[in-house]
């Protein structure tokens, strides 16, 4: 029982408008407690990842934000063990001090996690498609209708079939001629890191998605009924 809604904006337009401070505007009119319940309740898998992803969609195409969040993780000075210490992360590497206090607010109460959920059976059709069903790895890109699963892939990166952006999907803009890739991680691994610093050096557009629990069916979760490009789900 979720209310979906084609749209091209975002669930940030929640937080940037200048409506009263009360929760119940951050969910449709129209939805009971049940609703509400029922869909806090769904058994979306959830990892620290998931805390990044949902930052980072609030955010969204804002790369200063990770920019700063990739020189966090690579300072090292947080241990990310726990959902707190992943939230910590993202509110130190969020600049505004407004936007500290609406990120902390989005993520208890996961507004962005439909986000995350799209982006996780992304990856997973992704892997599909190139028929890797063991371990994925921490972060892989792909470019065209290939799959690099190492850094020193880059150099094979060719023009293929254009990626097809996500709604409020804004690419980081490269200093080359290489087309645009589409790089699918977990945001707390040292792989994202080393992925995101290559493709920022190589001068290469690029976008970030969340990786997740990709083989979460496999493992007896719920499969997610509703996904597709363009679909934005709101409580």
């Amino acid at each position: 029982f979720l209310l979906v809604c084609f749209s091209l904006g975002g669930l940030s337009s929640w937080f940037g408008s200048n409506q009263e401070d009360d929760s119940s505007l951050l969910v449709s009119p129209i939805v009971n407690r049940e609703l509400i319940a029922s869909v806090v309740a769904h058994d979306w898998p959830f990892t620290i990842d998931n805390v990044v992803c949902e930052a980072w969609a609030y955010h969204y195409s804002d790369w200063d934000f990770m920019d700063s969040l990739v020189a966090k993780l690579e300072e090292g000075a947080t241990t990310l063990d726990s959902e707190g210490a992943a939230t910590r992360l993202v509110v130190e590497a969020t600049t505004l001090s407004t936007d500290k206090q609406l990120l902390e607010y989005a993520l208890s109460l996961r507004a962005y996690s439909p986000q995350c959920e799209l982006h996780r059976g992304l990856a997973r059709q992704t892997l599909l498609l190139h028929n890797e069903r063991g371990n994925p790895p921490d972060a892989f890109v792909v470019s065209g209708a290939a799959m690099l699963t190492s850094v020193s892939d880059l150099a094979t990166c060719t023009a293929g079939a254009q990626h097809e952006l996500l709604p409020g999907e804004v690419p980081r803009q490269g200093t080359s001629d290489a087309p645009l890739v589409i790089l699918y991680a977990n945001m707390t691994t040292v792989s994202f890191v080393e992925w995101y610093n290559a493709l920022v050096k190589e001068g290469i557009p690029f976008v970030v998605r969340h990786l997740g629990h990709v083989w979460y069916e496999e493992v007896g979760g719920t499969p997610t009924v509703l996904q597709g490009y363009g679909v934005r789900l709101d409580i």
